[in-house]
């Protein structure tokens, strides 16, 4: 297949991480020896999403990915002014999608996809002001994962799709 073909050469598979406010730990009491209390325990949650990421100069060859997979595409430019084209696709079901498909077909990035598939199989949960020991085991599982899909990458790509700061994006 010539889309997996170009993917192993020009694409990115990662998986994102956003922080988000603090909430309550539920099954978390901490005992504060000044007050005497029971505290809840707060902690820092960390949002997990995956994204797939095509990078090519020719946009004719991007838009091929646009066209079967969806997604969107940023027009770019490298630091000396010459444009290329960026595709990502962000939204779960496609990226599951997107994985099944491809995967099959690519050599070089199927270590990437071996952890993408473990992300995508893990459980989602609503937002909500508290977590439970569960969501805390996922959360965890989801950060090991980052971190491992992160080190796969390098730092040859921008883990995001987004424009390094040296980028500009084209606006139409």
């Amino acid at each position: 297949m010539w889309m997996a073909g170009f993917f192993d050469g020009e694409g990115c598979v990662t998986i994102q991480r956003q922080c988000r406010q603090k909430v309550i730990f539920k099954s978390k009491l901490i005992y504060d020896a000044k007050t005497h209390n029971l505290e809840l325990v707060e902690v820092l949650v960390r949002i997990y999403s995956s994204r797939i990421v095509v990078v090519s100069m020719s946009r004719p060859a991007i838009e091929l990915f646009q066209n079967k997979f969806g997604g969107n595409i940023e027009d770019t430019l490298t630091p000396i002014g010459k444009p290329f084209h960026r595709w990502y696709l962000d939204k779960r079901d496609r990226v599951k999608d997107f994985v099944e498909e491809i995967s099959p077909y690519c050599i070089v990035k199927q270590p990437q996809f071996s952890v993408i598939k473990l992300f995508l199989d893990l459980p989602v949960f609503p937002r909500s002001k508290t977590i439970s020991e569960e969501e805390h085991q996922v959360l965890t599982k989801k950060e090991e994962l980052y971190q491992l899909i992160r080190d796969l990458n390098g730092r040859r790509h921008s883990p995001s799709g987004r424009p390094r700061k040296n980028e500009k994006i084209l606006r139409k």
